[in-house]
């Protein structure tokens, strides 16, 4: 499956606005990958004290906003541990309790990657927490290691002409801060069984959200969350071209 993707002597790096993001979107690139491979959560570290929990938290059961971060940590090591990659959490808050915080440590993490590596960035058409990733990588990546994009999953499979969806509407996308890249080439593949069975196993990790997830599915008429030809069962990513 990543034959003409990405060499299996590469190491894949995948950014992950979230605990989940990661596996959700690439979870079959993941899982089919034999190299080297990491899941960087950029949004992983803990709230600050004394905060009320968040809606979104609260809605999955949670009391306290410390509650949600140590299951979410230890969701996201199994999750890694089953695909071979390794755990990598920035000490950034997630979105509710740390808006409008820079992202610190994600541009000193991508200064240091090898030249050879390959690094997997979200679109982030939706959640302004991906987008915030996004424009912080893009520019920092600009002629360093081979970057593609991909999109963020099960979010953009809501998009009318998934899979086939448009990269930000055109063949050139102005979003991020350093006047916007160009995609060459773009990849869809649909999983095949074995490669499946190996992200569905690593998204069952994430026990904590998916009820939330699901839910939000069923709203928009995506499709069951984990439906084998549901809105996880196809992968696509974009290029970025070298300057």
């Amino acid at each position: 499956m990543t034959a003409s993707l990405v060499s299996d002597d590469r190491h894949i790096i995948v950014l992950s606005p979230h605990f989940d993001d990661a596996v959700l979107s690439l979870g079959g690139l993941l899982a089919a990958h034999r190299g080297p491979s990491t899941v960087v959560t950029a949004h992983g570290g803990p709230p600050p004290a004394g905060l009320r929990v968040s809606g979104w938290d609260s809605d999955c059961g949670f009391v306290r906003p410390e509650e949600a971060y140590t299951m979410r940590l230890g969701e996201d090591r199994r999750a890694c541990a089953l695909l071979g990659a390794r755990q990598v959490v920035l000490p950034n808050a997630d979105g509710p309790y740390g808006a409008g915080r820079p992202i610190a440590g994600l541009e000193e993490f991508l200064t240091g990657l090898a030249a050879d590596a390959a690094v997997f960035v979200p679109l982030g058409l939706i959640q302004p927490d991906h987008r915030a990733v996004r424009d912080v990588a893009l520019p920092v990546l600009r002629g360093g290691p081979a970057t593609w994009i991909y999109a963020d999953l099960p979010y953009t499979a809501a998009d009318p002409g998934w899979p086939r969806v448009q990269f930000g509407g055109s063949p050139e996308f102005s979003g991020p801060a350093d006047g916007g890249c160009i995609v060459d080439a773009s990849h869809e593949f649909t999983l095949d069984d074995a490669t499946w069975s190996g992200k569905r196993d690593a998204v069952l990790c994430y026990a904590s959200q998916l009820s939330l997830v699901a839910t939000m599915l069923e709203t928009d008429g995506t499709g069951a969350l984990l439906g084998r030809h549901g809105p996880l069962s196809t992968e696509v990513v974009w290029r970025v071209a070298r300057p």
